[in-house]
């Protein structure tokens, strides 16, 4: 049996032949009303899905506001994308690799290269 592998930053991998890459971009997408946006992109260490909004935002000309509460350690999104806390009924719902997560730990939830963020309004 002979394993063919595929160099992966000076790393033999056979995994790669089956499609697995260390550096796989991280994926996010904003499903809001009729607008949809997609970023892909390196996630580096510690990056949560709160810094890949963020980053994404600022790259997308995509406008963002929050406010982080120190107190109950909760983040929340006051408008991102045309969408408003204040004036829409609507709430905004976030998933990390198909499962939902809480909208007010998205600055402590961690991603890693691959991982698929999903922020939709239900």
């Amino acid at each position: 049996m002979v394993i063919v592998g595929v160099l992966l930053g000076g790393i033999l991998s056979p995994l790669a032949l089956f499609g697995f890459t260390m550096n796989k971009p991280a994926r996010l997408e904003i499903n809001i009303g009729n607008h949809r946006r997609v970023f892909e992109g390196r996630a580096v260490n510690n990056m949560t899905i709160l810094d890949a909004l963020n980053a994404s935002s600022a790259a997308g000309n995509i406008s963002l506001k929050y406010v982080l509460d120190p107190l109950n350690d909760e983040a929340k999104i006051l408008s991102l994308d045309g969408y408003n806390s204040e004036s829409n009924s609507a709430l905004l719902a976030f998933y990390l690799n198909s499962q939902k997560v809480r909208t007010e730990k998205i600055h402590s939830i961690h991603i890693k290269s691959g991982d698929v963020i999903l922020v939709k309004t239900e």
